[in-house]
This record gives structure tokens, sequence and C-alpha cells, in this order.
């Protein structure tokens, strides 16, 4: 279930210029994820992920991908692009991912990175 969620999610990240790569080293304390807007990328870490964990993070990171499409060359604070992938990445888990995680649940998940956003 999950996993062909993350495969779409990929090609539709694909057709919107972004790669992912997945990475088996651990990044910085609590950071699945990354965004490399130079390089198109986006990196998951698996060292610490379920596929549901994967699914989470990637939709947060695709959050900041279309947040970056929509602003190139604006730059903002790190607490308004953050509060900004929680919201497009909800965005795309209701259009793309039919709702698969219910408000509670993508809360939690983003409770460490963004509290005082949501």
């Amino acid at each position: 279930m999950f996993s062909d969620l993350i495969y779409s999610l990929e090609d539709w990240l694909k057709v919107k210029g972004a790669l992912v790569e997945y990475y088996a080293e651990p990044m910085k304390e609590k950071q699945w994820g990354f965004c490399d807007y130079k390089n198109s990328q986006i990196t998951i870490t698996t060292n610490v992920c379920t596929a549901r964990s994967c699914l989470l993070t990637l939709l947060h990171e695709a959050g900041h991908w279309v947040f970056y499409l929509r602003n190139k060359g604006c730059y903002c604070e790190r607490e308004y692009r953050e509060k900004f992938a929680y919201l497009i990445g909800w965005t795309l888990n209701v259009r793309l991912c039919n709702s698969i995680f219910n408000k509670a649940e993508w809360r939690e998940f983003h409770e460490d990175t963004i509290a005082g956003v949501a």
C-alpha cells in the first residue's frame, strides 16, 4: 500500500524535475530527508524509515520541492520553508495519495519540526 504510493509520488516528482534518491547512512538527528535544489534531488534516508515513515517524509520533502518551484529566487527563513512544506505536503497527501494519512497522523509526524506552525 505505502510502497505503491511512494513509487507514484517518485514518478510525479520526476515529472516536476526532481529525482528521489535513497541513502543508507544516517543524516542529522531527526532528519529523514532533505531537498537539494541545486541538484534537483530529494534524498531520503533508509536506515530509520518504514514504508509509512518514508512516504510521510517524501510527502514533506515534495512540499519543499513544490514550494521551491513556485518561488524560485525567493529566499525565506527555515521556519517559513517548513511551514509551507507542511501545508503543501498535506495537500499532496490529499490529492495524490487519497488522504492516506489523517490530520492527526500528519501533525504527529511533524510535531518536532514545526512546533506551533500547524
